[in-house]
């Protein structure tokens, strides 16, 4: 998945509206690679049962509804 995906993907789930804008004057991200799980499923025996956007999709949850407790938290 690219950044801009994973931007549209993060804006869809948080139902964000407005206005994504990309600053062209920075270099445009990692260079391309693509994360191969096949070791580390074959050494630990394990393997991703939630999907990415699942994943996002629960931790936007978690977020918003802690997120009156989270203003608490004094931060180091």
């Amino acid at each position: 998945i690219s950044i801009k995906e994973l931007v549209k993907l993060i804006a869809r789930l948080c139902d964000f509206r407005g206005e994504i804008r990309w600053d062209s004057s920075k270099p445009d991200g990692q260079p391309r690679r693509c994360l191969d799980m096949s070791l580390t499923t074959k050494l630990l025996h394990w393997q991703a049962k939630v999907s990415l956007e699942d994943g996002l999709r629960q931790t936007i949850d978690w977020f918003r509804t802690n997120r009156d407790d989270l203003r608490e938290v004094q931060y180091h």
